[in-house]
């Protein structure tokens, strides 16, 4: 009889045990999927705000985009104005460059002097009829 009843208490100790475990690491685990639905959560709302950014981003990255087209195309005009402005100095500079002005003060002063208060005259009335709105 000791010993049957010996073995049925070691039977319920362990039956007793194996509950409690199991109830405990039950609860364990309950607390560890409470925290990492909490944490789902957490990266829900980050994802969301990442998303948000990334629209964000992505709207300003493409009027980058745009503003950089307009730059170029502003560049590319530029460029060829400055084309045309050096050629147009190149055809000065030849043109400056077939004449010796002092030998043609020396022989035709008046002429020159003539072009010259003319060329005055002409840039001041200029610039009184600029000076008044435009009106002359």
């Amino acid at each position: 009889m000791f010993g049957i009843s010996t073995l049925k208490l070691v039977i319920l100790a362990v039956a007793v045990a194996g509950v409690v475990g199991f109830f405990w690491h039950y609860q364990s685990l309950k607390s560890e999927r409470d925290t990492l639905l909490g944490e789902v959560g957490k990266m829900e709302v980050i994802n969301e705000v990442n998303k948000e950014h990334l629209r964000q981003t992505t709207e300003r990255m493409a009027e980058i985009v745009v503003a950089v087209e307009e730059s170029r195309a502003r560049l590319n005009d530029l460029i060829e104005e400055q084309k045309e402005a050096s050629a147009e100095v190149r055809r000065i500079k030849d043109v400056f460059s077939k004449h010796n002005l002092s030998n043609l003060l020396d022989k035709k002063t008046t002429l020159v002097l003539r072009r010259i208060n003319d060329g005055i005259a002409n840039s001041s009335r200029m610039l009184e009829c600029e000076t008044r709105g435009g009106v002359c």
